[in-house]
């Protein structure tokens, strides 16, 4: 787990100096395994939450949307921490950059980076889930 954020795994430890960091898929999905399965008290979920809608709006600046989209599903597991307006704006953010020139998941307006098929597929796949996710809601 060379180059992890989240190293020390073994107990459910978040706090503001996450911020200094970039975090990585595999960090991300240590996240989202957290949000499921830990038992946590509602100020480690308050910061939990802070953290990761301030993750959220970097990645969505950043058209990575792939960690978006995962950070949105994180997110879904705590509707009571996050304002609907958030959810609502993840949504129209979605659905936009989906939708706009024809391409679900392949758009990136600036083009700082070519992607492969590969992950044009994923980013699809993640913008979809969370957007069925969402809907949930």
């Amino acid at each position: 787990m060379k180059g992890l954020v989240l190293s020390n795994r073994a107990e459910f430890k978040i706090d503001y100096s996450l911020l200094n960091h970039q975090l990585k898929m595999d960090d991300l999905y240590w996240l989202f395994y957290l949000s499921c399965c830990s038992q946590q008290s509602n100020e480690d979920k308050s910061c939990f939450c802070n953290v990761l809608a301030s993750y959220a709006v970097f990645f969505a600046r950043q058209y990575q949307l792939r960690e978006f989209a995962l950070c949105i599903i994180i997110a879904t597991n705590y509707p009571e921490f996050f304002p609907k307006m958030f959810y609502r704006d993840s949504w129209n953010f979605l659905i936009s950059n989906q939708t706009q020139e024809g391409s679900f998941g392949y758009s990136d307006p600036f083009v700082s980076e070519v992607k492969t098929d590969k992950e044009k597929l994923l980013d699809s796949f993640y913008c979809y889930y969370a957007l069925s996710e969402l809907e949930k809601l």
